[in-house]
């Protein structure tokens, strides 16, 4: 039980040293940059709702070109003129859905050259860590024939970046898990009808995930953006503060 305790301990002391590594002075605002795809489209409304409510202040701004991957964005010069416009705190990377779990070394070479660009401005990098299709990827259902065997994918394409980079991951796919394992009728709610982008509750909770991996505090658990009910936040919000 000691050794349980222990590890448990050590474990909690390496999450909070994650999160004061990443949090900003308690009066200064924090400024981050999102860049991904529609799935970052997706949690736009709900990271928003959030930001404005933080305090200290939050200041978002997101780039979300439809179906682009980390490759992608690396050549991209807006987001390098973008990169340019402010000093950012913080810079989310969102890659294509399928990239980082069938073509990890992939998302490696993107996020490496995104980071030497990144790295000029003193930001620190997170990355946001998608989630399974809801019914297994239709279009390889070989590799992925289910949720639970496509997150595994994910959850390991990005934690290979995670290692090799020294980025920080925001495990939002993983607490789409976490919600699976335990209500299959709210993980179901996740989802738009496509059973891939997120509903405004899939936004809500990797919204949620994202803050507290850039803050080290729970989310404002009154701030509901359109489309939320506090009964469902309230839910989705305790299983955001589990990781």
């Amino acid at each position: 039980m000691m050794k349980t305790t222990i590890g448990h301990l050590c474990l909690l002391a390496a999450v909070l040293a994650t999160f004061a590594t990443l949090s900003p002075a308690a009066d200064k605002p924090l400024n981050i940059l999102f860049v991904g795809n529609s799935y970052t489209a997706g949690i736009k409304s709900a990271f928003s709702t959030l930001a404005a409510a933080s305090n200290p202040p939050i200041h978002a701004e997101y780039m979300h070109p439809g179906g682009k991957t980390l490759q992608w964005h690396a050549e991209n010069e807006q987001l390098k003129a973008k990169l340019k416009e402010r000093r950012w705190d913080i810079v989310v990377l969102q890659d294509q859905s399928q990239t980082p779990a069938y073509f990890p070394g992939k998302s490696l070479d993107g996020a490496k050259r995104l980071q030497a660009s990144i790295k000029p401005t003193e930001a620190r990098v997170v990355l946001f860590q998608t989630w399974g299709r809801r019914d297994g990827d239709k279009h390889n259902l070989k590799v992925a024939p289910d949720f639970l065997t496509m997150q595994k994918l994910l959850t390991s394409g990005y934690a290979a970046v995670a290692e090799a980079t020294g980025a920080r991951v925001a495990p939002v796919g993983e607490t789409w898990k976490e919600v699976h394992l335990d209500d299959k009728a709210l993980f179901q709610r996740l989802y738009r009808k496509d059973g891939s982008h997120p509903s405004a509750l899939g936004g809500y909770l990797a919204a949620c995930v994202i803050y507290k991996t850039v803050t080290g505090r729970s989310a404002p658990n009154r701030a509901l953006p359109p489309g939320v009910s506090q009964d469902d936040a309230t839910r989705l919000w305790a299983v955001a503060n589990k990781l």
